[in-house]
């Protein structure tokens, strides 16, 4: 399936069960763009490239997906929400260049057996993400300005490598109230760039966040402050330029 809006603005509705034996791809041009799908999508990989200006791409059901699934919105402020479970036997990646982007796939559990790219370019951008668990690499990146990122019963099984840019930053990893916990079996490589930034990382002994590999955090210029109170460490622990914490 192949699809090509154009330009000047454009709506997709996948509202049946709906199965396709080929790759599909949803294109659209300048304009606001708006993407909802409400019924359960079975397909080979999924491309969607929905121009410049706005994009709101709404997603609550589930999705099977034999290849990987690529999302890239224009320079504006864009919403990417994902209610439904899914399952990719390749890899994800999601790139909203500059805005203040909304990315929040948080309510069910999902797998993705290639790795992940997520890249929310500049701007005030809200990253949320919560029952994945990621069998490859992980890539995050949210650019310059103040953003949030929040991880919440996910198991990355790859090197996971975040960049939050500069900006007063926060992330959290495993802060929702609940019985899981969160495992980044290959460890981490954060990086907070400029600013003020806060890490929180655990929030209970059942909310807790176990790290098999290495973990690495520049926290670099300003003041920085990792809280890992529920967090265990199983490997290295490198902190440069942290004020407070670990």
């Amino acid at each position: 399936m192949n699809v090509n809006f154009g330009i000047g603005g454009s709506q997709t509705n996948i509202s049946a069960v709906t199965t396709l034996n080929s790759t599909a791809t949803i294109r659209a041009g300048a304009g606001v763009d708006t993407l909802n799908a409400t019924a359960k999508l079975t397909t080979k990989s999924v491309s969607i490239d929905l121009g410049a200006d706005a994009a709101n791409i709404s997603i609550d059901a589930a999705a099977d997906v034999g290849g990987s699934l690529s999302i890239q919105t224009g320079d504006d402020d864009d919403t990417i929400s994902v209610n439904g479970a899914a399952s990719l036997t390749g890899g994800l990646i999601v790139r909203t260049r500059a805005g203040d982007d909304s990315f929040v796939w948080a309510t069910a559990t999902s797998t993705i057996n290639g790795g992940v790219t997520l890249d929310t370019g500049d701007g005030a951008d809200l990253l949320v993400i919560a029952g994945w668990t990621v069998n490859g690499g992980a890539t995050l990146q949210t650019g310059a300005m103040n953003d949030i990122v929040r991880l919440d019963n996910v198991t990355f099984n790859g090197l996971v490598n975040a960049d939050l840019g500069a900006g007063n930053d926060r992330i959290s990893v495993e802060t929702a109230i609940d019985a899981a916990a969160s495992l980044f079996a290959r460890g981490i490589n954060l990086r907070l760039g400029s600013g003020d930034d806060l890490v929180d990382l655990g929030l209970s002994a059942t909310n807790n966040v176990t790290f098999n590999g290495a973990v690495f955090v520049d926290g670099g210029a300003g003041i920085d402050i990792v809280d890992a109170a529920f967090s265990v460490f199983n490997s290295t622990v490198v902190d440069f330029g942290v004020e407070l914490g670990i």
